[in-house]
């Protein structure tokens, strides 16, 4: 199936830009080597990065252009990889043939792999700051294990979203891989469920360490504890009782182009805005402290970095649903960020 693609994208007139028919031309002299390991090898990696670059180009569909194919090895008289003539076998190989490109023939779609490393890109923001915190220095207390814990649940929560596509692409019709994915997935609801509520502590202290009256006395601490145990055991009440998470569908209103299409990743079935609303309710908390911090407090740098944290996460979590994938997802990020660098000026080493 490999070596009849090649000859077809290799005779089509219909590519002939300067640039793929250097590569073209590439591949064809690679493959009449193809008995040598080397060459076999260079060109199965070659022409796996050349598959997915034609996702930039515009063609007939899979099926016409599998038949045409087929009918032109047999014509050339070519010694190429054997197309089955099986038709559920054809069927497999146009499936396959449609993940490795883009978009479907969209001329401005990206490979279908680029959003998945954009959440492995988060992911490993997030270990650098886990690092960060861990190498900082801070004496351990509710808010800063709360700080750590939350950065370790986000990161991980990114990872699973990035490894959904290359590894669990097929999960909607694959019963094993979907399972995995789902088991692989409920950690993340439950550990950001139970560790964000508790970052009002962490914004607390900080709110204290930057000089702020009414968060320095010792009873502020210890309603900010009730709150997070309260609000993290009702969260998970409520989904125990409820639908639980499903493999998550675009709506009919995404875009054909959003790169959110190109994501595998579990969700609830029935989302609620209480999902959310500890997430948000930090934001705004922290942007309070930022603005009494700066004003009426003793450590503006840190006040600033708290400002900026909320309004980042708010700002993030405004977006259109199909963008709000990525930018909730990184302004989660800035928002731990910004909390870890105030508490490292005003809270205790």
């Amino acid at each position: 199936n490999f070596g009849a693609y090649l000859l077809h994208i290799h005779t089509n007139t219909k590519y002939q830009t300067i640039p793929k028919r250097v590569l073209r031309s590439v591949l064809f002299l690679l493959f009449q080597f193809r008995n040598m390991k080397f060459f076999r090898n260079s060109v199965f990696l070659l022409g796996t990065a050349f598959a997915l670059s034609e996702a930039s180009i515009s063609s007939p569909s899979p099926k016409s252009a599998l038949v045409k194919t087929a009918k032109l090895h047999q014509k050339k008289s070519m010694t190429f990889v054997s197309l089955p003539n099986q038709d559920e076998q054809d069927t497999k190989s146009i499936h396959t043939l449609k993940k490795l490109r883009a978009g479907d023939g969209d001329s401005n779609s990206l490979p279908t792999l680029f959003p998945s490393a954009i959440f492995l890109g988060f992911a490993s923001l997030l270990v650098k700051l886990v690092k960060n915190i861990q190498g900082s220095g801070l004496q351990p207390s509710i808010g800063v294990l709360a700080l750590f814990f939350t950065s370790v649940t986000v990161a991980y929560d990114n990872f699973i979203i990035g490894i959904g596509k290359p590894f669990f692409g097929d999960a909607d019709t694959n019963d094993r891989k979907r399972s995995i994915l789902k088991a692989l997935s409920y950690p993340r609801f439950t550990a950001h469920a139970v560790f964000v509520p508790f970052l009002f502590t962490t914004v607390a202290e900080i709110g204290k360490g930057v000089g702020i009256k009414w968060l320095e006395s010792s009873k502020t601490q210890l309603i900010m504890i009730i709150v997070a145990t309260v609000v993290g055991i009702f969260d998970r009440v409520n989904f125990v009782r409820g639908p639980g998470i499903q493999l998550a569908d675009p709506d009919e209103d995404v875009p054909n182009k959003a790169l959110q299409r190109d994501l595998v990743w579990f969700t609830y079935v029935s989302p609620s805005f209480a999902n959310v609303l500890p997430a948000i309710l930090v934001s705004l908390f922290s942007i309070v402290v930022g603005g009494f911090g700066f004003f009426a407090g003793e450590a503006k740098e840190a006040s600033i970095w708290m400002g900026f944290a909320g309004v980042a996460s708010i700002l993030g979590n405004m977006q259109e649903n199909f963008i709000m994938r990525f930018t909730g997802n990184l302004a989660e990020i800035a928002l731990l960020w910004g909390m870890h660098e105030a508490a490292k000026l005003v809270l205790p080493k």
